[in-house]
């Protein structure tokens, strides 16, 4: 089904059961929903959530014609937990709202009660949407890792600073927050400990750590996630560096070659907004586009998943809010 939509709109999609979706915020541009009276990307972990999952999977994504749709799209999806839920479903019980992306699910939003009485017509929504397509939906209290929703740096003076937030955690003990100066030898520069009550949260945590002693010009900062039964789980890294004077930069892109999806770090310049990811094939036409909102002079990273394109090389670029660009990387789509 696709509809264009101005503030909002509704999706009247459904195949057993009447499952519509309502959308608002972002641009005017089509969208095209589907939904399936099935989860099919069943993969770790999520694969431990199954049968405590709504039994659908809602397909939302922007039309490919139109523009990439910026921060701020806010999605409803509706279903019925006593027809739609699985075995384990407990509709009494608060869910969370997940994303598939580069192969794995992650959450789309905090755990909420969802509207609606239990043992009849719900719904749920995720705000501040930025990509998309699929999307499910769960029992909070499934075997569920520690999910990290964000992580960014700043450099502040003479310090550094970084940020991250977790919509969810396990048996969490806390961060280990690594650092490297050439981004392949990585040393722990200090620990913070869990904020959920003995390492377990359902709602989201928010966590910051300032590194005083930080020498020298660029530095590469990572976390080490670790479980009260030893397993550990590194982050995406982000980057940081005393000289970028306001420029607008990409400072790694990972892996490349790259099969399913790939990772880029950036660095924004002097002003924050939205910087758009643009990758275009060797004919000089756009495949991919994403929007990620960047604050001045902060580090984060952003995942383009390269699903559907042909195998071959291609060229991104980081495009700032004021139409400047950052230099063409070559990437390599196996």
């Amino acid at each position: 089904l696709v509809v264009k939509h101005t503030n909002a709109a509704s999706f009247p999609v459904g195949n057993s059961t009447y499952n519509p979706v309502d959308l608002s915020g972002g641009p005017l541009q089509d969208w095209r929903v589907r939904v399936e009276d099935a989860i099919t990307n069943v993969t770790a972990p999520f694969a431990g959530n199954v049968a405590r999952a709504i039994q659908r999977q809602w397909h939302v994504t922007p039309d490919s014609a139109n523009p990439v749709p910026v921060p701020g799209v806010a999605l409803t999806f509706h279903y019925n937990d006593l027809s739609d839920k699985g075995a384990s479903f407990d509709p009494n019980k608060d869910v969370k709202v997940w994303h598939y992306l580069g192969g794995a699910w992650e959450p789309a939003w905090a755990a909420q009660t969802p509207a609606g009485t239990p043992g009849g017509d719900r719904s749920v929504t995720a705000s501040n949407i930025t990509y998309f397509s699929p999307f499910a939906i769960s029992n909070i209290d499934a075997p569920l890792p520690v999910s990290l929703m964000t992580f960014t740096g700043k450099r502040l003076g003479t310090v550094n600073e970084l940020k991250w937030v977790t919509a969810s955690e396990s048996s969490n003990r806390g961060f280990s927050v690594e650092r490297s100066t050439d981004g392949r030898t990585f040393t722990s520069v200090g620990f913070v400990t869990s904020r959920g009550t003995g390492g377990n949260s359902s709602s989201v945590q928010n966590y910051s750590f300032i590194d005083a002693n930080a020498s020298g010009r660029k530095w590469y900062y990572r976390l080490k996630q670790e479980d009260f039964d030893g397993r550990t789980k590194l982050s995406t890294v982000v980057v940081l560096s005393a000289d970028k004077n306001g420029t607008l930069t990409v400072d790694g892109v990972y892996p490349n070659p790259a099969k399913g999806a790939l990772s880029v770090r950036l660095q924004g310049g002097a002003v924050p907004g939205t910087i758009i990811l643009q990758l275009t094939d060797m004919q000089g036409r756009t495949v991919k586009l994403k929007s990620v909102s960047v604050d001045a002079g902060t580090s984060t990273t952003a995942t383009i998943d390269l699903g559907g394109l042909s195998a071959g090389q291609y060229h991104l670029k980081a495009i700032a809010p004021d139409g400047t660009a950052s230099e063409t990387i070559t990437v390599v789509k196996q």
